[in-house]
């Protein structure tokens, strides 16, 4: 019975440390990590000794700059587990420069670890990257500092709205703004839904400008589209028709959710049948049968697309209908 209850724990534990963790934007990074740094990866390699069992793999990074906590060495020690698959692990590469979010060992202060694994390391691998990361960090600390709560929100959503506009730090605003555009929101029970209500009209302006820009969407970029077209159907539509008819590469898996959103736009039946064939298919795209049968799929969508318009909606008693 002993032996049955510790393999049960043992199970448990597993699967606990493996489950997909929170995702951390920007916001969160900053206000739960002891330390931020910029820096060059100098060396990766395996830990000898490891500081923990989990721990089997060591990067070294050369300082840069310390943008939070105090850290006065040259070059830090960062253990992780490249090994692990879910959650994810921080990726270090030898030669880039990153912006990591770290935890130090209370006790071994020589020991630091990546603060929510993948989401705490910021590879800089354009130099604008890092000045832009830098200045929303900085803004951050600062607004973090306002007593008054109201003033603080306030603030929070501007700074959520200008990380959304700005391709490099897309994700962390959206993911804020439009959580439930990230299928990552179904392992995070913290989401709110409500901050889209404190929107100015400048905040929308501003939103739907950056929307226009993109010529080429990715999965970050759903949020962007579900947040305007709830003030400028016609221009999401537009972007998003115009990105799929222009598309060189046809083996994105998230096409689906372009498509979804195209079909419900136009009110298209046929291409609402289009999309849900397309649907299943996307989870075995390394099958040869399955990726050429969704090519022609889109094929089909595509040229479906092409004379659809957006629907219409019809005002009746002051409420929409479609």
């Amino acid at each position: 019975m002993k032996h049955a209850f510790l393999f049960i724990m043992l199970v448990v534990n597993v699967a606990a440390f493996s489950y997909p963790i929170q995702p951390r934007p920007l916001r969160k990074l900053i206000q739960e990590s002891e330390f931020i740094i910029y820096g060059t990866v100098i060396r990766i390699g395996k830990a000898k000794p490891s500081p923990s069992r989990w721990e089997s793999d060591v990067a070294v990074i050369l300082i840069k700059e310390v943008l939070q906590g105090r850290i006065k060495a040259d070059s830090i020690k960062v253990y992780y587990s490249s090994g692990m698959i879910c959650p994810a692990p921080p990726q270090y590469y030898e030669g880039t420069d990153i912006i990591v979010f770290l935890d130090r060992d209370k006790k071994q202060k020589d020991v630091y670890y990546t603060h929510a694994l993948s989401y705490g390391v910021k590879n800089c691998f354009i130099p604008d990257a890092y000045t832009i990361y830098k200045s929303r960090i900085t803004e951050m600390q600062q607004i973090l500092t306002l007593q008054d709560e109201t003033e603080q929100q306030e603030e929070v959503i501007r700074w959520l709205v200008k990380c959304a506009v700005n391709p490099f730090t897309r994700w962390d605003g959206l993911y804020e703004l439009s959580p439930k555009s990230d299928f990552m929101s179904y392992y995070d029970h913290s989401c709110d839904n409500s901050l889209l209500m404190y929107l100015t009209q400048n905040d929308k302006d501003s939103l739907a400008i950056a929307f226009s820009k993109i010529d080429d969407t990715g999965y970050e970029d759903l949020g962007l589209a579900d947040i305007v077209v709830t003030y400028n159907r016609q221009l999401v539509f537009d972007v998003l028709k115009k990105n799929l008819i222009a598309l060189e590469e046809d083996n994105k898996w998230y096409l689906f959710e372009i498509m979804q959103r195209l079909a419900m736009l136009s009110g298209d039946n046929e291409l609402e049948k289009i999309s849900k064939q397309y649907e299943p298919l996307r989870y075995n795209y390394d099958d040869k049968q399955a990726g050429k049968k969704m090519e022609r799929l889109l094929l089909q969508f595509i040229e479906r697309l092409k004379k659809a318009e957006l629907k219409k909606l019809i005002v009746v008693n002051g409420e929409f209908n479609s």
